[in-house]
């Protein structure tokens, strides 16, 4: 499981510490340059190799497809045909200034109530796979580079997708995946369950129909921060695994600034660390080993001078200090979780266990145990959280194992948006 690190704009280094310098995977959101009324190319590849001369030089770079700026209504109805433009620009001249980029969507607008029409996202959303095709058409290296963005979180929004993916084919070609919608979604909703699982298997279901087996399923979830949430990825990863009996990588990632806002709003409570089968925790970064300091901070000392001044004031002489703190923290904890699930063969209970309320209750037990080291991390919502996410996941593995058709899963997805119960937003 990938960690992709969002960035803040324009300020990809912050003398003298990198704060991205112990992440291999940063997402840049190119909004900013295909926004401006005139796309210029130069400046766009001007502008990313300044981006990779300073912190990010040998970083994985994803670029955020900068869709929400159209959701959130930033940009206008009537300048969303050249906004999409200059996106296609973007891909077609700079493709080989970054490795992923995620296709242009665009579900509803919150802004503008006459978008939210079924038939008006759907040519919005049509036009631009379209025209992202016949790109690829002329540029097959793009594909290798392209994440398909598909989206769910309403029956109305689902249909649409649906009707895209038969309509335009790009299924049958595209090589990686990603899962949007999912940011807010449990705030909006209240549910207790993670609300990827079904998407995630619409996604693997789809590689497999398209065969493509030379390529490895890569599968994105965009906006992704909660443990229980990244717990759910790590599993679904292991579990289509072992469905495809290791023939091919399964490579599962998400993104998230909440790393970075929380350590610069002082919001992080403990910093983990994992090695050697043990997560540790410590309530602050002054009480971090050297080691593990050095390993964070990249070897460079000027953290020390941080760290001093922290003992002595209590404040950081800028809050950027701890961030690659609440990174690395984070990714310990992500290691910890696939640890958790392959030490106590969890993806073995789901497939040989007894039945659905015995899986739920020793994979609650396990869990359970971990929380008298780390109560604050294994918590009672946690552990319910994913208790229910399994109970969703056997419903799932039970359609792949015996039948594997479309025309289940479309019953199953659609029932899993109804326990979602968000309101209807396309009409």
């Amino acid at each position: 499981m990938i960690c992709v690190n969002v960035l803040d704009e324009g300020n990809s280094n912050y003398h003298p510490i990198n704060i991205y310098g112990n992440t291999s995977n940063c997402l840049y959101n190119f909004e900013w340059i295909i926004g401006k009324e005139k796309f210029d190319v130069e400046k766009m590849r001007e502008t990313v190799s300044q981006l990779r001369n300073t912190g990010l030089k040998d970083k994985t770079i994803y670029v955020d497809s900068a869709g929400y700026a159209i959701l959130s209504g930033k940009v206008k109805p009537g300048d969303i045909e050249s906004y999409i433009e200059r996106y296609l620009k973007c891909i077609e001249n700079g493709s080989d200034l970054f490795n992923y980029i995620f296709s242009l969507d665009c579900p509803f607008s919150l802004k503008y109530p006459e978008l939210n029409k079924i038939d008006k996202i759907y040519s919005i959303n049509k036009n631009v796979l379209m025209d992202i095709m016949k790109i690829a058409d002329s540029n097959p290296a793009l594909l290798d580079k392209l994440y398909y963005v598909t989206h769910f979180k309403t029956p109305n929004i689902y249909k649409v997708w649906k009707r895209l993916d038969l309509d335009t084919g790009i299924n049958k070609i595209v090589r990686n995946r990603a899962i949007g919608g999912l940011v807010g979604l449990r705030y909006a909703t209240r549910i207790k369950f993670s609300p990827l699982i079904a998407s995630a298997y619409k996604c693997f279901r789809d590689y497999l129909e398209a065969g493509t087996f030379e390529n490895d399923f890569r599968l994105h979830f965009l906006g992704v921060y909660l443990p229980h949430d990244r717990f759910v990825i790590a599993l679904l990863e292991k579990l289509f695994k072992r469905y495809l009996y290791g023939a091919v990588g399964i490579i599962h990632s998400y993104d998230t600034a909440h790393f970075e806002i929380d350590a610069r709003q002082g919001r992080i409570d403990n910093f983990y660390d994992f090695r050697d089968s043990t997560l540790t925790s410590y309530s602050e970064i002054p009480k971090i080993p050297s080691p593990v300091i050095n390993e964070i901070y990249s070897g460079n000392q000027y953290i020390y001078c941080e760290i001093y001044k922290k003992k002595l004031t209590n404040r950081w002489t800028t809050c950027n200090t701890p961030v690659p703190a609440s990174i690395y923290s984070n990714r310990s904890i992500d290691r910890f979780f696939e640890y958790i699930i392959e030490k106590h063969n969890m993806i073995d209970e789901i497939f040989h266990g007894f039945c659905t309320k015995n899986i739920r209750a020793n994979i609650d037990n396990i869990l359970t145990k971990y929380g008298n080291d780390h109560p604050e991390l294994f918590t009672k919502i946690f552990i319910k959280n994913i208790g229910n996410s399994v109970d969703i996941i056997l419903e799932f593995h039970e359609w792949y194992m015996h039948s594997g058709d479309y025309k289940t899963l479309d019953i199953l997805m659609t029932d899993f948006i109804k326990r979602i119960g968000l309101n209807e937003i396309l009409k």
